[in-house]
Parts: structure tokens; sequence; C-alpha cells
């Protein structure tokens, strides 16, 4: 496996408590400058995984501040120019803080500098400079491995504890619920070693038929479409070959029909609601005409065979999509491996001064 891919993922549950100790004082900058002057709509702003860490926090956020959260990609800009206003709130994430469209986007936006919040490891970035506030990644060394995991995790993490630190200073939420996501939170780092080892025997179960997979194509819905979206970008970054992410109700209008081919691999994270019967039924559906399925539940029970792997849920649907992040990042340690691939490095050194992605 990449040791270094693999030594992040299992830090997420130590930095994820740092965050929980810290949450207070982490989002104190944010109360101050939103508590009284209100906020009627929220940006979100990010390319690749920091895009898919808003997407993870996004319903989240608008369920617990109930303000609308839009994910822009950087190079839409001209959405938060258009539509916000002087009570907008701007949220750059940027794991290393280099992201030339994010920065550019900051400038582009038309907010108030005093309005624009950057969650990033390195303070002292580009992207940190454009923002008033700042809420940093607990750790000091950035994450080395191109293919990025605790940064994806820790910073849906900060978006969601700010926005629940928010929600509660506002009088949004009462007490009891806010004390429930704590516990939430608390139980996925408790479980978060022991999900880890299931996940890694999972895909050792199943890595010499994966490995051999020309596609594959992952279902999600509701919270953890974002997670899904992230696991697809995890193993592009990493196996070199198509992989997609598709919202489960779009993916039976029309997508369904690449069901049938003998090459054609699924990848489907349960939901925990009544749809889980409906996913269910199209994944025995295509296993009958030739797919392989494999399937990620949030039950805790013992998995039916071993392309299932089953994961200890946190209690709450919108943290266990960051349980629903451990299939697609420990395949894209373990799975490369095998593969052949060393990802402990960049893929092209010069790729991103070519196109000029980082400052």
């Amino acid at each position: 496996m990449s040791r270094q891919m693999f030594a992040y993922i299992q830090e997420e549950a130590s930095c994820t408590q740092e965050l929980l100790t810290k949450r207070k004082s982490l989002a104190q900058p944010v109360i101050d400058r939103f508590l009284n002057r209100g906020v009627d709509r929220i940006f979100l702003f990010g390319a690749g995984s920091s895009r898919n860490a808003a997407l993870i926090a996004q319903p989240f956020i608008e369920d617990i501040l109930q303000v609308e959260a839009t994910v822009c990609m950087p190079s839409r800009a001209d959405t938060a120019r258009r539509f916000s206003t002087e009570k907008s709130m701007l949220v750059l994430v940027s794991q290393g803080g280099y992201s030339t469209n994010t920065i550019d986007a900051a400038k582009q936006c038309g907010l108030d500098r005093r309005s624009i919040i950057a969650i990033t490891e390195n303070p002292s970035s580009p992207v940190a400079q454009e923002a008033g506030i700042l809420i940093q990644l607990p750790w000091d060394s950035p994450e080395i491995v191109g293919a990025k995991t605790k940064g994806v995790t820790c910073s849906a993490v900060v978006l969601m504890l700010a926005a629940l630190e928010l929600a509660l200073a506002k009088g949004k939420i009462q007490q009891a619920r806010y004390e429930s996501i704590i516990a939430a939170f608390e139980t996925f780092v408790t479980n978060h070693s022991e999900n880890v080892r299931r996940v890694v025997g999972w895909v050792a179960d199943n890595a010499d038929e994966m490995k051999n997979m020309p596609a594959l194509l992952i279902l999600a819905q509701g919270a953890y479409l974002g997670a899904g979206m992230e696991c697809a970008l995890k193993l592009l970054e990493t196996i070199y070959r198509p992989v997609t992410a598709y919202e489960f109700e779009e993916y039976l209008h029309g997508v369904g029909n690449s069901i049938g081919a003998n090459n054609n691999f699924l990848l489907a994270l349960m939901p925990a609601d009544s749809s889980a019967e409906r996913m269910s039924r199209l994944v025995r559906f295509a296993e009958e005409k030739g797919s392989s399925c494999y399937t990620v539940l949030m039950n805790g029970d013992k998995p039916a065979d071993q392309r299932q792997v089953s994961l200890i849920s946190s209690g709450c649907d919108y943290v266990d999509s960051l349980n629903y992040l451990l299939p697609g990042q420990i395949l894209s340690s373990d799975l490369s491996e095998v593969c052949g691939y060393n990802i402990d490095k960049n893929r092209f050194e010069d790729f991103a001064s070519l196109m000029q992605t980082k400052a």
C-alpha cells in the first residue's frame, strides 16, 4: 500500500478530535463576524478534493443554519459577484492554499474581505491572505501525497463545526441537537480505526478482481453524494482509469443501460433511509446481468458476502459521510500498489507549473 497515504488516513481520527476540542475558538471569528449581521447566503469555493469537501459539508450547513449554501468551482466567481449581498459569506477551501483559481475567485467575487473565510493548512499561503478569517487545519507539515485524504476529511469537519457553532450562537438549534451532533463526531473518532480495519480487509478480499476493472461507477445519494464524488476522484488520481460518481436516481435514468457487460463494475454507497431497499434491488439486478457489484453499508452488521463491507455508524447521516470516504481512500492506497503504481509521489512533477494551477 501507499504507506504515506495510509498513514494520513489513520491520522484522520486524531485530527478530528483536535478540531472537536478546539471548535469554540476556531469558530469564534466566524461568530464575531456573522452573529449580529446575519447570513443570507453562503458560497463555498474549492477545486478538486477541496470542492468535494465542500460538497460533503453543504447539506449539513444548509440544514443547521437554514441558509442556502452554494458550492462553486472557482471559475464561477461571477456567481458570487452577481448574487451576493453584504450579508453573504464566502468560504475558500484550499488545503495547501496555493490553488490559483481559488485565489482568483477571491479577488473577483466582490465580497468584503472581512466576510471571506479561508480553510487551509498554510496560514501564510496566498489563499489565506485573501481572507479576513482563517481556520487552519490541525497540522504544521503539508500533506505531501498528491491524492489528499486527511485534508479532505478535516476540511469537511471544519466546515461543519464552524456552521454548528454559529447555528448554536444564533439560536438556530437547541442544545440537545447540538450535543447529539457532537456525540456523533466523537463516535466517528472512536470507531475510525475499526472502520479502517474493515475496509482494509474488504479491499484485500477483492483486490484480485478489482485490479482488472476497466472502469468503475460509484452510486451515492443524499448526504453521501459528496463522499461518492470524492471516492471517484481519489481513484482517478491513483489507479488511472475511468471512475464516475452518480447520484443514484440520476444513474437510473439512462446510465443504467451500462448494466450487463461483464466488464461493468459498480460500487454502491448504501443510503440509510428507505431508499436502501431500492438500491439493493439495483445491485441484485446488476449482478444477475453480469456486473461486478460492491456494497458499502453503514449498519455495523456482518456482511452477507466478501463484496460487501459494513461500517459502524456515527448515528448521524451527515457525519457518516466522513465514514463513506474510507472506501475510496483505502482503495486508492491499497489497490494502487496491487496495480503497480507508486502514489507517494506525484505522477507528473511539472504538471502544476505547466498548467499554472498552483501559485
